[in-house]
Parts: structure tokens; C-alpha cells; sequence
């Protein structure tokens, strides 16, 4: 018993907090999406951050773009940014930099789904995340509809485009001195147990 005790302790001491899956998502357009713009060309405008928690770091697994993206409509590129990365993702029709570019959104019914990117990033230790609406181009009236592909449901307004972003708070591992205050009671307890 003691021993597999041990194992344990020294197995989790090595091992950083379980990760949950976790979303992201804002739309914004021309009318009445969360964030409203008529505006071509470069915008910048923020659509949210992922808070930073303490201990934990933000890590960045999946990117995507659902809506008037596209293969007929003009580009719309959002951003990933902190102090330890800044990369960027671009869906539609034109020739737009960015970090990586994705398939046009394809149709759904009347309306259209997602296009999807796999990346890793992660933050520093207790930092946010800005996510960030670079830039947009023409209207065309679509919109995101329909369910992801973590099977969240979306029925959005014409004329908009939904950012999407996938992440995890990854626990980090507590430095040796907090550890042995943590497992020295255990192991006494066990010691005193294997005694008797």
C-alpha cells in the first residue's frame, strides 16, 4: 500500500491540471451582430479576450472563421495575441496575408458553417488573450449557420462573419518546495499507517 502510495504521489507531481475544452465565439456584421461594422479594409477591432488565470497557462488548439467567408466573398482576418505569440487566420476569396489561410466557409442550407484550422500556441503563465478583427472586405449577406463541430448551434444575421476559437487553461506543475508541503504529511500518515 505504501508503495503504490508513493507512485502515486510522484506521478501526479509530475503531471500538469487536466485540460477541459473550451469556446471562444463572437460574430460580428453589418447590422446587429455582437460588433457591428460597415467598414472595409483594416479595422482592428477587438471582439473579446480570453481571461487569464492565475497559474494556468491558455493553450490554442483550434482556430476557425463560420459565415461570409466565402469562396465568393471578401476576406476577413482575425488575430491570436499575448505577450508570447500573435498569429493570424484569413477565410474568403482574395489574396490577404495572414499566419494561415482557410478553406472558404461552405454552405449550409441557406446560410454557411465553418472552416477550420488546427494550431498550437500557448501563453504565458496567467495571461489573456485578445482575439482581434483585423480586417474585413464586402458584404455579401451571408452568415453562420448550423452546428460546429463541438456541436454548438448557430443561426446568425445576414451579413456576418463568427470568429472561432478553441483553447484550454493548462494547469502548471507547483514548484518542488509546495509539493513536499503537500506530500510530506501523506507520506508520514502512510508511514505511521505501515507501523501498526
Amino acid at each position: 500500500m505504501y508503495k503504490l502510495m508513493l507512485c502515486l504521489v510522484i506521478v501526479l507531481s509530475f503531471n500538469s491540471v487536466m485540460a477541459v475544452s473550451l469556446l471562444f465565439t463572437k460574430s460580428g456584421g453589418n447590422t446587429t451582430a455582437d460588433v457591428v461594422t460597415a467598414t472595409y479594409g483594416t479595422l482592428n477591432l477587438t471582439m473579446g479576450t480570453i481571461a487569464g488565470v492565475a497559474g494556468q497557462q491558455i493553450m490554442i488548439s483550434k482556430v476557425g472563421i463560420g459565415g461570409d467567408s466565402r469562396a465568393a466573398s471578401g476576406d476577413n482576418i482575425f488575430s491570436a495575441s499575448c505577450g508570447s505569440f500573435n498569429f493570424s487566420w484569413v477565410a474568403g476569396q482574395q489574396t490577404n496575408t495572414a499566419t494561415y489561410r482557410l478553406s472558404p466557409t461552405t454552405p449550409s442550407g441557406s446560410s454557411y458553417g465553418f472552416t477550420y484550422q488546427a494550431v498550437s500556441y500557448t501563453a504565458n503563465v496567467g495571461e489573456a488573450v485578445t482575439i482581434t478583427w483585423v480586417y474585413h472586405n464586402d458584404w455579401d449577406g451571408c452568415f453562420a449557420s448550423g452546428t460546429d463541430i463541438l456541436g454548438n448551434s448557430y443561426n446568425d444575421t445576414a451579413s456576418s462573419v463568427r470568429v472561432w476559437v478553441q483553447y484550454e487553461y493548462i494547469g502548471t506543475v507547483p514548484e518542488p518546495a509546495t509539493w513536499m508541503l503537500l506530500v510530506l504529511p501523506i507520506l508520514a500518515w502512510i508511514g505511521y499507517r505501515g507501523r501498526k
